[in-house]
């Protein structure tokens, strides 16, 4: 059985994610996609985080034909709709007040592009925020860097002080299932074998 290479291109610039591939032992060359985030909204969670994936990942892929490409999009989800990221602190206020004292859900995409095959799953995870008041999340975003994380917040940094419980995979919510990448790995070694 061939074993499935780990050197990997990421198709992303998130330090987060780096990092969860590198304790996981994978050779990683970051290259981030540059493309657009924007997705139809009448799809599902699931397919949005994957087909956002995917997109990173082929945007990398044709400039690196040879090589493993894994791309990953998260996602929050508030009563089923998609919050984004902010774009200003304005922004990032009104979606952590949004957040205050709710549940809401977190979907991470994956696609692995390798020897001309795509290969793709999400995972998700429930995560509940503690009440917040105005003078709280003015605090929050005068230390934490919210602009470009889903929902304003980081669960690994500062956030995790505005979440009071969540069910589901860590790595999932922080930007990067590691039982799915190692999951698509493995389809890909079956396939090859």
């Amino acid at each position: 059985m061939r074993e499935p290479p780990r050197s990997v291109i990421l198709a992303s610039g998130s330090p987060r994610r780096a990092c969860l591939l590198e304790e996981a032992g994978y050779r990683i060359r970051v290259e981030p996609a540059h493309v657009s985030e924007s997705w139809p909204e009448d799809g599902t969670a699931e397919s949005t985080v994957i087909g956002l994936a995917t997109r990173k990942a082929e945007a990398v892929r044709r400039r690196f034909p040879d090589a493993a490409v894994l791309g990953a999009d998260t996602e929050v989800f508030l009563a089923g709709h998609r919050i984004g990221k902010p774009s200003s602190r304005e922004e990032a206020a009104r979606m952590l007040g949004g957040l205050s004292g709710r549940e809401h859900e977190v979907w991470t995409g994956v696609a692995l592009v390798v020897d001309g095959r795509r290969y793709t799953a999400a995972d998700s995870a429930l995560v509940r925020f503690r009440p917040l008041t105005e003078r709280e999340i003015e605090m929050y975003l005068q230390h934490a860097n919210y602009l470009d994380k889903a929902g304003a917040y980081g669960i690994q940094e500062e956030g995790r002080d505005l979440v009071v419980a969540y069910s589901g995979r860590l790595d999932t919510i922080i930007g990067l299932s590691m039982n799915i990448v190692e999951m698509l790995w493995a389809r890909w070694e079956a396939q090859t074998a």
